[in-house]
């Protein structure tokens, strides 16, 4: 079982706002130890694995639910531009995206 100074490492670590050293500090443990808890305590290494794949999986689900609004965005500056270089770029790279994802087109 994770005690509170492992639970606490971990909730620095996923931020990726801090570095080991700091992280051990605020938790009074040595910066071997971090390095340690990550590298053989299973449970920690999988705690952290879980916190990171849980952040991951909320970006991604931020980044789908935002991306019908981008793309009718992007479509805006697509057919609402008067430079011709600048429209001509952003429909080669709609169609470059489209023929990727479509293959057989």
């Amino acid at each position: 079982m994770l005690d509170e100074r492992q639970i606490r490492a971990i909730e620095m670590l996923v931020t990726g706002d801090y570095t080991k050293t700091e992280i051990a500090k605020e938790v009074n443990v040595s910066r071997q130890a971090i390095y340690d808890w990550i590298k053989s305590n299973g449970e920690f290494k999988a705690e952290l694995d879980r916190c990171l794949q849980d952040i991951k999986h909320q970006a991604s689900k931020d980044f789908t639910s935002k991306l019908p609004q981008a793309i009718k965005e992007y479509w805006k500056i697509c057919n609402g531009s008067t430079d011709l270089r600048t429209k001509e770029k952003a429909l080669q790279y709609w169609i470059d995206r489209s023929l990727e994802s479509h293959p057989t087109l």
